[in-house]
């Protein structure tokens, strides 16, 4: 039986989203991570309402809804740089010693 996340997600793109995320995968473990996908939207088409019926959603315009308006973006004063250094492992001429990253 052929679900309908199987015809809209391709071996060829699943094959290609693997290879984007370089990812060695054998035949058999691209077969079984395809039924595996599948499922999960077939699922999530389970429980997902038709798109049909969502004229009637108003649009999200933020995910939080906020009690209060949001302050006014007014300069303050800094922390002084003696605080600001006074935790750091290492220090040099002001500024943060770390290690190298590359």
């Amino acid at each position: 039986m052929t679900s309908q996340s199987e015809k809209a997600v391709s071996l060829d793109s699943l094959r290609a989203a693997a290879q984007q995320a370089r990812l060695t995968l054998s035949p058999d473990e691209l077969a079984a991570l395809h039924i595996e996908l599948s499922h999960v939207l077939d699922y999530i088409d389970s429980r997902l309402p038709d798109a049909s019926s969502s004229e009637d959603v108003q649009p999200l315009v933020h995910p939080v809804l906020h009690a209060a308006p949001p302050r006014e973006d007014l300069p303050l004063a800094s922390l002084p740089l003696e605080d600001a250094l006074r935790n750091a492992p290492r220090v040099r001429h002001g500024y943060i010693l770390v290690q190298r990253v590359l």
